[in-house]
């Protein structure tokens, strides 16, 4: 009798996401001066949940007001 056998493979990716600070800008969204939380963001893929490649990079800034992101502009 043959027996068949069958690997559960589990792989995805997730997305850490570093602190880098606040600064103080315009929202154009909420049309005020407010705090933004400076945040890099790495999207990797994942083996059996331990992360193993880096996929994209991205620096992102959040108003702290309404939610509105935007990609990061230089250093004030």
């Amino acid at each position: 009798m043959g027996y068949a056998y069958s690997m559960l493979i589990i792989f995805g990716s997730n997305e850490k996401k570093t602190n880098q600070g606040e600064i103080r800008r315009y929202c154009p969204v909420c049309g005020r001066e407010t705090q933004h939380t400076r945040e890099n963001r790495v999207m990797r893929l994942t083996l059996y949940f331990v992360p193993l490649l880096p996929l994209s990079s991205k620096s992102v800034e959040r108003c702290n007001l309404c939610g509105h992101e935007e990609g990061a502009r230089g250093r004030p």
